[in-house]
């Protein structure tokens, strides 16, 4: 087994997404947000969808093998849903931060409820898509 090659392929994977996710950690802390919206979770899948869609670009990526063929499609379609689903949970996060706030009656928990079932099942995906299913 080649470690080195092995070594560059989970540095690729992970370290891009893992150092975004970092950063969204620390802005998040910085605000003292008491509830999160799971931003976290879709700036890590946005750049893991990234990742891959430049991994498969250059060809050398460990995928799933049902569907390797049409990788960079459905890679492109997933990170246009992260980046959706990303914005979507900075809107629901400022209504978080709203209620809080204003200490309102209203808190958005379906809202909250779609974002972290999209990002788990998100989170989910990639792990699949990583491991070969």
């Amino acid at each position: 087994m080649d470690y080195k090659k092995l070594f560059i392929q989970i540095v690729s994977y992970f370290l891009v997404p893992l150092g975004i996710l970092g950063m969204s950690w620390i802005v998040q802390r910085q605000y003292k947000m008491k509830q999160n919206a799971g931003i976290d979770l879709f700036s890590f899948t946005s750049a893991l969808d990234l990742s891959f869609l430049i991994t498969q670009v250059s060809g050398g990526t460990r995928l799933n093998p049902y569907f390797h063929d049409i990788a960079g499609g459905v890679f492109g379609c997933a990170l246009l849903v992260s980046l959706f689903f990303l914005g979507y949970s900075v809107y629901t996060q400022s209504l978080i931060l709203e209620q809080l706030k204003k200490r309102s009656g209203y808190y958005p928990s379906g809202k909250v409820w779609l974002c972290w079932t999209v990002g788990l099942t998100a989170i989910g995906f990639h792990v699949w898509a990583i491991l070969g299913g």
